[in-house]
């Protein structure tokens, strides 16, 4: 039978992209029982799109998985199972559809770590024509940290409860929901939300947003995040089981008494 590979490492710099040839490899390396993979590619996109395998999508004995610069393709749901995944690092990935980072992160059911770095219009056009940064919908169980830098997801939105540790930085960012996350869990927010401040819709979600993390440990905003709370500060009365609060860009006049940590 084939030797299992515990570890495997590519840094892809072909002078000419053979897709059929590549996908071949990461097949033999799945069939031998990978467990921790990486995948550097190196190649400018205008040589061809590097796209990973179908079959990575079904590698039961995957741990650690880390992206570069690739391209991961919508798989039909019943082939997604990667059930020991513990940790996930994408960066600059395009995805070829909106449902795909979605459908990724909800199969490994023992995801533990995600982090995500993307830059601006990223996307892959295999038919679709989708900027994979419209929604970022972070849906798991067993996620304990997440940390996203991006510059196109509009919509982010996270439910984790065992989530102990959120780091966002987004400059594009529409709409930010939490609807779950650990109780005296550790945030980190440097994002600009584009949201209608005279709007009592908005400052709704405002609202909702701040409640959501009413019980987080340490939280640190910086300034383009904090002048999108800032007609709703008085809120921050209500966290009362903040034990630091730090400001980046500190603006101590603006705040006054209203938050007391």
């Amino acid at each position: 039978g084939e030797q299992d590979v515990k570890r495997f490492k590519l840094v892809y710099l072909a002078n000419e992209h053979d897709q059929e040839e590549f996908e071949t490899r990461i097949d033999h390396v799945v069939k031998c029982r990978v467990c921790d993979l990486t995948i550097m590619n190196h190649i400018d996109v205008e040589e061809g799109c590097v796209i990973m395998p179908l079959s990575l999508y079904s590698c039961a004995t995957l741990v650690n998985l880390t992206l570069y610069c690739v391209v991961l393709e919508a798989p039909r749901s019943k082939l997604v199972s990667l059930p020991c995944v513990k940790t996930m690092h994408l960066e600059e990935v395009r995805f070829d559809g909106s449902k795909i980072l979605k459908t990724l992160i909800s199969s490994c059911l023992a995801l533990e770590e995600l982090t995500i770095v993307a830059l601006p219009n990223l996307y892959y056009d295999g038919g679709c024509g989708e900027e994979w940064g419209l929604v970022a919908c972070v849906c798991s169980q067993s996620l304990k940290s997440f940390k996203l830098e991006s510059t196109t997801h509009r919509d982010i939105q996270i439910d984790a409860p065992r989530l102990e540790y959120l780091s966002i930085r987004d400059y594009r960012c529409e709409s930010l929901t939490i609807r779950s996350i650990a109780p005296y869990a550790e945030v980190n927010l440097d994002v600009k939300l584009n949201v209608e401040l005279d709007d009592p819709l908005e400052r709704s979600k405002i609202c909702d947003f701040l409640k959501a993390i009413s019980t987080v440990r340490k939280m640190i905003i910086a300034a383009p995040t904090l002048s999108s709370f800032v007609v709703t500060l008085s809120l921050i009365r209500c966290l009362s089981f903040l034990i630091c609060l730090t400001w980046k860009l500190l603006f101590p006049n603006l705040l006054g008494n209203s938050c007391q940590v």
